[in-house]
């Protein structure tokens, strides 16, 4: 694994962020129904971890990052 990090390493996790936060955003998403809500931020949420995958492979790629 290299220890020089890209931001491009982020960029499927930010854009599935984005995602999130539009569509919770959006005129359609303020007429869901309480438990519609929590389902797509639990499925979209548990998206995002999967992407950053912190605990996987990748978490030896980010010990260079707060050096």
């Amino acid at each position: 694994m290299p220890t020089d990090l890209s931001l491009s390493f982020f960029e499927s996790a930010l854009a599935q962020f984005n995602e999130l936060v539009d569509r919770l955003s959006s005129a359609d998403s303020q007429n869901w129904e309480h438990g519609k809500l929590e389902r797509y931020i639990h499925e979209s949420g548990t998206e995002l971890l999967r992407l950053l995958d912190v605990k996987g492979g990748r978490r030896d790629a980010t010990v260079g990052l707060a050096s």
